[in-house]
């Protein structure tokens, strides 16, 4: 991806356009102040967020399966690897 570096005036003076080419996916900009990087203003990486959500559903889920289900569960034995070699193969 390309980076912009800008002054931390430009960026504000100019924060609409920046924001709309940043959320297009088309740069990263590096925001310097008295010749310092100072900032980073890039695109929001949503992947993490649905981890998140992901974890938080499958951590309520841990108090709906009772553990003697999980024992009792066929494709936790043995031969459950052999059936499902077979279902794959098909």
């Amino acid at each position: 991806m390309n980076s912009l570096s800008v002054s931390a005036t430009y960026a504000r003076n100019n924060f609409f356009e920046l924001l709309d080419k940043v959320s297009a996916g088309l740069i990263d900009v590096v925001i310097k102040k008295d010749n310092r990087e100072v900032a980073v203003f890039s695109k929001k990486n949503t992947h993490n967020a649905h981890i998140a959500n992901m974890t938080k559903a499958l951590d309520s889920l841990v108090d709906v399966i009772d553990a003697d289900e999980l024992a009792n569960n066929p494709l936790r034995k043995l031969e459950a690897a052999s059936f499902l070699g077979k279902w794959d193969s098909k």
